[in-house]
């Protein structure tokens, strides 16, 4: 789908079929990643995919997690090193919507500060 907002995307990444294509994007002009139903390991390498492209593109980044009801490890580990990467290159990365099973896996292993879910 187009975006009227030049430069801008959408990314889902619902459950390992996702693709990356220009889409919507905040008001901010920030790249929208959709995290779908599931953040694990099966959908891993698309996340992956996506917040490499944000960073690539040094868009700011938005985490929709509005839909998420489960996250396991490996997910949550490749988040945790998204953000130390992006924080470095000074990149904005946000949460939208962030359910309670996104925040009590990051708060069983011990990381929701780190992913700034606190």
């Amino acid at each position: 789908m187009a975006n009227p907002q030049e430069g801008t995307a959408e990314v889902d990444v619902p459950n390992s079929t996702a693709t990356s294509a220009p889409g919507q994007a905040d008001a901010e002009g920030s790249m929208v990643i959709d995290c779908g139903e599931s953040v694990d390991i099966r959908s891993v390498n698309e996340l992956w995919a996506a917040l490499k492209l944000a960073l690539e593109e040094e868009k700011n980044v938005v985490l929709n997690a509005c839909k998420t009801e489960h996250a396991d490890t490996a997910a949550l580990q490749t988040l945790c090193s998204f953000f130390q990467e992006i924080r470095s290159a000074g990149i904005e990365v946000r949460w939208e919507q962030p359910g309670a099973p996104l925040r009590d896996a990051a708060r069983l292993l011990g990381l929701l500060e780190h992913l700034e879910l606190s």
